[in-house]
């Protein structure tokens, strides 16, 4: 076992590297579409001034906010691949990850006070990345679970002895089908 990986952390059949690159992808992507659903659907409300519609304003940002996003990630431990963690505690980890970054970001524009910044556009890029972040994971679960099905990824136990103790981590593995 490694020395940085605790007890309750299972080896993932991914490379580790996998989904921090996807999330900050999936960062810098969304930061894209909330500039569209801004500007060009113009949803919930108009865009008053037309002329100022260029995103090259909002890069820094999406950069902080890829970067931020990253390291809280990383600091409430969602990309370590725990034993028994369920979909809706990952989903409060994306959710209190990005409302951290939104804060920062917001922060940002209120001190360097750029020309164009649209305040609607960040809860479009939080609400977009508490979903795609959420349905990411969804994903790999499913994915996981087929796999599983088919033999991959499932570690094999022997169960010496068939007394109380036994008869209990023989129930609990055969409720759990998803800890592999």
């Amino acid at each position: 076992m490694n020395a940085n990986q605790s007890l309750t952390e299972r080896p993932t059949l991914e490379p580790r590297w996998l989904f921090p690159v996807i999330d900050v992808g999936t960062a810098l992507l969304v930061f894209l579409l909330a500039y569209l659903l801004r500007y060009e659907l113009q949803i919930i409300r108009p865009v008053l001034d037309p002329s100022q519609r260029d995103f090259g304003p909002y890069i820094p940002f999406a950069g902080v906010y890829a970067l931020i996003l990253f390291l809280n990630y990383q600091r409430n431990g969602l990309y370590r691949n725990m034993v028994g963690r369920a979909w809706m505690e990952e989903v409060y980890l994306i959710g209190s990850s990005v409302a951290v970054a939104i804060v920062i970001v917001l922060a940002m524009f209120f001190i360097f006070q750029p020309l164009i910044t649209s305040r609607l556009m960040l809860i479009y890029v939080a609400a977009l990345t508490v979903i795609i972040g959420s349905f990411s994971r969804l994903a790999r679960r499913w994915v996981l679970a087929y796999l599983r099905n088919k033999g991959i990824g499932i570690q094999r136990v022997l169960i010496v002895g068939m007394g109380d103790v036994g008869q209990a981590v023989l129930g609990v593995m055969l409720a759990r089908p998803e800890l592999g």
